[in-house]
C-alpha cells in the first residue's frame, strides 16, 4: 500500500466517521500511526483471513476484509454495517437485535461499523497483501470498540480535556491547524484559553456556566435553564422553536422547503451535507425562480394578492413575461438542515422587507402576500410536476 493510499484511507475514515447519524458528540479525528501501519502489514503479509490477539496485537481493534485490492471499498463495506443499527435513547440495537437489519442481503452484524467509528479511537494504520487471487485488507486502530460506538449529541460538544478542540465535526488536540473551541461561556462573557476553552468568571463577571458548544447556546433571546453546566436547555420565545430556538414560526410556516437525498437505500450512510448547498443553489437558482415566475404568470392573484398590477420592469412585456429577482427569495435563519436520514432540506423565504420586485410597488402588503403564497400547495404541486417531467 503506497503512502498515498494509506492516506486516503485515513481520511475516508475520517469523512464517514464525521458523517454518522445521529451526530457524534466525541468523535475523535483519526491520525496515521506508523506502528499501527507496521501491524496491520504484518498480519497482512501471512495471508491468514483471522483476527489477530495478544503480543503487540493486545489492546488494539481490528478490521479485516479478503477480496478485491481496493482497501477503500474495504473500509466503505465495513462501515455499510451501519444498515443494521440503530442508536437510540434506549441503547443501541443491531443484527438480528434490529429485526435482522434493514437489508438481509447484507451482513446481520455491526462489528465492522463499531469499530470505524468507535469515537475513543485516536490512530489507525492499514495494509494490504494479494494472496492466491485474492488481498487481504487488514486496518489496526489504537484500541477496540464497544456498544454504543459514540455519543450522540451536536459535533465536537462531548470532546475530551485530551482533544478540547473541534475540526470539521471531529474531536482533536490542542494546536490544530484550521480548529475552532469547542466550548462557550454562556453566564460570563469572556472566553479564555482558547485552546482548552476556558471561562474567565473574575472581576466583573457574573458566576460562570458553559454550555457544551456552541452548537447548544440559546438563540433569539431564548433562556437557558439547564441545570448541568454541560447542557443547554432552552426556553424560547413563543415566536421560536427548535433546541436552540433556532426556527422561526411564521418564517417556516410560510417557507418554500426543498429538500435533497429523498428514499436513496444509502442515504443513512452518505448523508447530503450542509456544505453542499451552495453549489445545488447556483444550479437550481435560474431554473427555480424561472419556474415560479411562469406559474405566477398565469396565478397572478395567487401569487401577489396584495398588488393590483403585475410588474414585467426586471425583463418582461406587458405582463406576458418575467423573471423573479435574486432579492425576492432568501434563504431563512437555520434554514439548512440535515435529518436523521441524511436527507438535506433548505427552507427559502421572501426578504423581510418589502423590497420584491415581482409583486409590483413594492408595498408592505405585496411583499407578505408572495412570501404566504410560497408554501402554498398550488406552487408545490406545480414545482413537483415540472420535477418529474
Amino acid at each position: 500500500m503506497t503512502d498515498a493510499e494509506h492516506q486516503g484511507i485515513v481520511e475516508l475514515h475520517n469523512r464517514l466517521r464525521r458523517s454518522v447519524l445521529p451526530e457524534a458528540a466525541n468523535m475523535n479525528q483519526l491520525i496515521a500511526s506508523a506502528t499501527l501501519r507496521n501491524l496491520a502489514q504484518q498480519a497482512a503479509d501471512t495471508c491468514r483471513f483471522e483476527h489477530n490477539y495478544g503480543g503487540d496485537y493486545s489492546g488494539l481493534g481490528e478490521n479485516l476484509y479478503m477480496g478485491g485490492s481496493n482497501a477503500s471499498l474495504a473500509v466503505m463495506l465495513w462501515f455499510i454495517e451501519r444498515e443494521n443499527y440503530r442508536l437510540s435513547a434506549s441503547g443501541t440495537l443491531c443484527g438480528l437485535e434490529y429485526g435482522n437489519g434493514r437489508y438481509p442481503q447484507y451482513a446481520s452484524s455491526c462489528g465492522h461499523y463499531y469499530q470505524v467509528v468507535q469515537a475513543s479511537v485516536r490512530e489507525v494504520g492499514c495494509g494490504k497483501k494479494a494472496c492466491s487471487g485474492s488481498s487481504l485488507i487488514v486496518c489496526e486502530y489504537n484500541s477496540g470498540s464497544g456498544s454504543p460506538p459514540y455519543t450522540a449529541g451536536p459535533s465536537c460538544s462531548g470532546c475530551s480535556s485530551a482533544r478540547p478542540r473541534c475540526l470539521d465535526g471531529l474531536c482533536v488536540p490542542v494546536g490544530t491547524s484550521g480548529s475552532t473551541c469547542s466550548l462557550a461561556c454562556k453566564s460570563c462573557t469572556k472566553l479564555v484559553g482558547n485552546a482548552t476553552g476556558s471561562c474567565d468568571c473574575s472581576g466583573s463577571y457574573v458566576p460562570c456556566t458553559k454550555c457544551d458548544s456552541d452548537a447548544t447556546q440559546c438563540l433569539n433571546n431564548g433562556t437557558d435553564v439547564g441545570a448541568s453546566l454541560t447542557n443547554c436547555s432552552c426556553v424560547c420565545p413563543t415566536d421560536f422553536y427548535g433546541d436552540r430556538c433556532q426556527y422561526n414560526r411564521a418564517q417556516f410556516a410560510s417557507a418554500l422547503q426543498l429538500r435533497f437525498g429523498g428514499e436513496l437505500r444509502s442515504r443513512s450512510y452518505f448523508p447530503v451535507p450542509k456544505s453542499f448547498w451552495p453549489s445545488l443553489w447556483r444550479a437550481l437558482e435560474p431554473p427555480l425562480l424561472t419556474a415560479i415566475a411562469d406559474f405566477c404568470r398565469w396565478n397572478f392573484a395567487t401569487c401577489c394578492p396584495s398588488a393590483s398590477v403585475f410588474n414585467s420592469s426586471d425583463g418582461g412585456s406587458g405582463g406576458n413575461a418575467s423573471i423573479l429577482a435574486s432579492s425576492d427569495l432568501r434563504l431563512a435563519a437555520s434554514g439548512i438542515n440535515v435529518s436523521a436520514t441524511g436527507e438535506l432540506t433548505v427552507s427559502l423565504v421572501a426578504p423581510d422587507s418589502a423590497t420584491t420586485v415581482f409583486c409590483g410597488n413594492g408595498s408592505e402588503g405585496s411583499a407578505s402576500g408572495f412570501a404566504k403564497f410560497l408554501s402554498s400547495p398550488a406552487l408545490i404541486a406545480n414545482l413537483t410536476a415540472k420535477r418529474k417531467s
